[in-house]
């Protein structure tokens, strides 16, 4: 009886010492409190139940635990997009409700996501569009919405692009909150269930590999892009195809094959060839392994899974090419992303995943993108040396780890030495922008490093410390080619991390805390990346944009232009302004022949483009960079190409040439309508 009250003692204390901590660390904030409250309930069950007795329970029960956190998240609208920085750029001085982030802050190099992915999908809800396959708003003309930019649109098709649909039904705050932890959380319980499969059940490697995947550098700086879906759909579909396989009961392997269809379908909507081809042999290499050792037993039933599976592809399929057919085309033709010159790396910078670690806390490295050079924490070559030394030692039966070894081995050669043309088709390499593939040979060199742990891969204190050697070796090889490694900080992280995770991290007494400091790193990496906010009012409560949309509601088939800008154009949009320089995912040909009738800039434009419009005595084009442009235009050009309203950070003054009525003044942001040519 004592001691059944000294635990409910020692529980209380803990929960309460618990609330009083984290109601100092939020200042009384109750959407803080509630945030915060998550992770301190999961450390308090560990507190309270001792690791081995809280894990069992947290895997036991894991997606209903998941399950709540995913409902108390989107029910609190957080979110971490990094749409707060409009607040700073749109009228700084006029606040709107949770204009600034509970946690953290935004990133400005994130503009792909809060200045270009964000705006554009909120633009599908704006009166003006009303989730249609083909707005009127981006580019200012028809626009194919789901395959450029993924909807949400209403239409059977937007099952395979499950990550905007809430939008569809819960609307537009709602709809961020459950596309931002529906996509984390989906893609930590799917690493966890893929990796339980490889590793043969083995739970703490399959957490830890989760939890890595999760908390690692490209998907905290890529989140808004293709590379979530990729691995989230990818692993997902090895999981439902080897379930699909041991499963007996037939009612669940149709549904299985249904889920099958539409993961294989949201993987295809990806259309990033540089990470989708080659993540996809990756999990082609792990599937072909599972169906060869079913294919004897494969039955009846199977069969028309397979069949299920082939019709519902077939049908949204089909559909999807039907409806964007014209668009596949138009992108086929671009000059960029498609058709470029190869540009390859330098062997040196396949040995650059160290400076993922330190891309949030130091600017001095020579690159101007950090999203660019983020990298699995991959311990690359180790992992490849490992796996040799592994194949090796047990005779090349694991066919898993051999191909995937090949294949690391293959990318690394295709990416750094010009080859024979055939190579690059044979391989499907020809569509890859090289620099982006580094990315990938980074996430098959840490699943290579967590397969070996899945086997039981061990080594003796010889064999770990030649491994470490080799590999320390390898990188100050790489110091001396690479000037980004003259940083004795960085090199003495590379060899904290060699020595203490690399080799030990195969010793069985020391694997757990190897791996513990492995994910440690990643955390520390990438924690404060992109901010905790809530809602979406800066995007609509500006005075700024309540003036867009009304000026929209009463003349809603004008067109607008931004000036002198890259990114307000998408925030205009946003609010229903039918928008001509809003970032281009496929040329609008039809319109610049309007004013370049003969095509003589066709290779300025016609690309992937955010287009920055100056006013101009003369018309010209020339490139920023390879996805975005400056477009010079003369006031006759505003008039051919039906621009009725200019928004913009600069005052305008009437010349002879044009005259325009100033509609909307308020601190650094103008809103201008030109005015009909006097006759």
């Amino acid at each position: 009886m004592k001691k059944l009250k000294k635990s409910y003692v020692f529980c209380f204390f803990v929960i309460l010492l618990s609330l009083l901590l984290i109601t100092i660390l939020c200042e009384y904030n109750f959407s803080k409190i509630v945030f915060l409250s998550i992770p301190m309930i999961l450390v308090d069950f560990f507190i309270i139940s001792g690791p081995k007795t809280a894990g069992k329970y947290l895997c036991k029960y894991r997606f209903l635990i998941l399950g709540i956190i995913f409902i108390i998240l989107v029910l609190g609208k957080y979110h971490g997009s990094s749409l707060n920085i409009w607040n700073n750029l749109i009228e700084p001085s006029a606040n709107v409700p949770n204009n600034t982030p509970l946690f953290f802050h935004g990133k400005d190099i994130r503009s792909d996501e809060w200045a270009v992915s964000t705006p554009i999908t909120l633009s599908q809800l704006s009166n003006n569009s009303n989730f249609s396959y083909f707005s009127p708003i981006v580019r200012g003309e028809k626009t194919d919405m789901f395959i450029t930019y993924g909807g949400p649109v209403k239409d059977i098709v937007q099952i395979s692009w499950l990550s905007k649909i809430g939008y569809l039904f819960f609307g537009e705050e709602y709809g961020l909150s459950i596309f931002w932890w529906g996509r984390l959380l989906g893609l930590f319980i799917v690493s966890f269930e893929f990796m339980m499969i490889l590793s043969k059940k083995k739970k703490l490697i399959s957490l830890i590999y989760s939890l890595i995947i999760i908390c690692s550098p490209p998907i905290a700086w890529w989140y808004s892009s293709m590379i979530v879906e990729i691995l989230l759909y990818g692993q997902l579909l090895v999981m439902l195809f080897y379930y699909f396989f041991i499963t007996k009961n037939n009612k669940i392997k149709y549904l299985i094959a249904i889920g099958m269809a539409i993961s294989f379908l949201n993987y295809c909507m990806t259309l990033y060839p540089s990470w989708s081809i080659p993540f996809a042999i990756v999990f082609a290499i792990i599937e072909i392994q599972i169906l060869f050792k079913n294919l004897k037993s494969i039955t009846k039933s199977d069969i028309i899974g397979i069949v299920i599976f082939l019709f519902i592809v077939a049908f949204i399929g089909i559909r999807i090419f039907y409806l964007s057919k014209d668009t596949f085309t138009s992108i086929l033709q671009t000059k960029y992303p498609v058709n470029y010159e190869k540009e390859y790396i330098p062997l040196k910078q396949i040995f650059n995943w160290p400076l993922s670690i330190l891309l949030n806390y130091f600017s001095y490295f020579d690159y101007n993108n950090t999203c660019e050079i983020s990298n699995f924490i991959s311990l690359f070559p180790l992992p490849v040396i490992l796996s040799i030394y592994y194949l090796f030692k047990n005779k090349f039966k694991n066919k898993t780890i051999l191909y995937l070894s090949i294949y690391t081995i293959l990318l690394t050669i295709i990416v750094t030495i010009p080859l024979p043309e055939f190579i690059y088709q044979y391989t499907f390499s020809s569509f890859f922008h090289f620099s982006r593939v580094n990315l990938v040979i980074s996430y098959i060199s840490l699943l290579l490093l967590f397969l070996l742990l899945g086997s039981d891969f061990q080594l003796n204190n010889k064999e770990i410390s030649l491994i470490v050697i080799i590999s320390i070796t390898s990188i100050f090889l790489s110091k001396v080619m690479n000037q980004n490694y003259s940083n004795y900080y960085l090199l003495l992280i590379v060899i904290i991390i060699l020595f203490s995770v690399g080799g030990m991290i195969f010793d069985k007494k020391k694997q757990v805390i190897c791996l513990l400091v492995l994910l440690i790193i990643n955390f520390i990496s990438v924690f404060d990346v992109n901010p905790i906010s809530q809602g979406t009012s800066v995007m609509h409560e500006k005075p700024f944009a309540k003036k867009v949309r009304e000026i929209v509601a009463n003349d809603k088939d004008a067109k607008w232009i931004t000036l002198n800008e890259l990114w307000l154009q998408n925030y205009i949009a946003a609010n229903g302004a039918k928008t001509i320089n809003t970032v281009n995912y496929y040329p609008n040909m039809d319109l610049w022949k309007k004013i370049d009738p003969y095509l003589q800039n066709e290779e300025v434009y016609n690309r992937y483009a955010h287009i920055c419009i100056i006013l101009s005595n003369d018309t010209a084009f020339n490139i920023i960079n390879r996805d975005a442009i400056n477009v010079f235009l003369t006031y006759e050009n505003l008039r051919e190409l039906g621009v009725k309203y200019i928004a913009t950070s600069l005052a305008l003054d009437n010349t002879d040439t044009y005259q325009v009525e100033l509609k909307y003044f308020n601190e650094n942001m103008y809103i201008y309508e030109i005015k009909e040519e006097q006759s």
